[in-house]
C-alpha cells in the first residue's frame, strides 16, 4: 500500500482489514514486511500473508505441550502442528492453552478423531 501520509496510509489499512474480515480472513494472517518512503514524501508498506504455522512457533508450540505433561503426542507435520489423543477433554485443554499463548498467527483448529 502506498499513502500520501501516515493517515492516509492508515485509513487505506482499515478498509483493507475491513474487506478481509468480510472475506473471513484473520487479521493475524497479515504481516508487515517492509516499510519505505517512496517518491514525493509517500509512505509504501508490504504485507504477506501468513500460511501455516513456521518451523519455530510450531517448536514453540510442541514445547508448551509436553511442558504442561498432557496425555497427548504433539508432532510437527510441515506448516502443521499435529495433537492426537484418546481423550476429547485433554484435546479441548491443549486448545485452551495454545489460545491463552496469545502466539502472533492465525490459529485454526481441526477435527477431533
Amino acid at each position: 500500500m502506498t499513502g500520501h501520509d501516515r493517515t492516509v496510509l492508515e485509513a487505506m489499512l482499515d478498509i483493507f482489514h475491513t474487506k478481509l474480515a468480510k472475506r473471513g480472513v484473520n487479521l493475524k494472517a497479515l504481516e508487515l514486511k517492509t516499510e519505505e518512503t517512496a517518491s514525493g514524501g509517500a509512505i509504501r508498506q508490504h504485507y504477506t500473508l501468513i500460511e501455516g504455522i513456521p518451523t519455530d512457533r510450531a517448536k514453540e508450540i510442541t514445547k508448551m505441550v509436553k511442558e504442561k505433561k498432557f496425555k497427548v503426542q504433539a508432532s510437527i507435520q510441515g506448516d502443521v502442528v499435529r495433537v492426537s489423543g484418546k481423550s476429547r477433554d485433554e484435546l479441548q485443554a491443549v486448545q485452551q492453552a495454545v489460545r491463552e499463548m496469545n502466539l502472533p498467527l492465525p490459529i485454526t483448529f481441526g477435527n477431533y478423531r
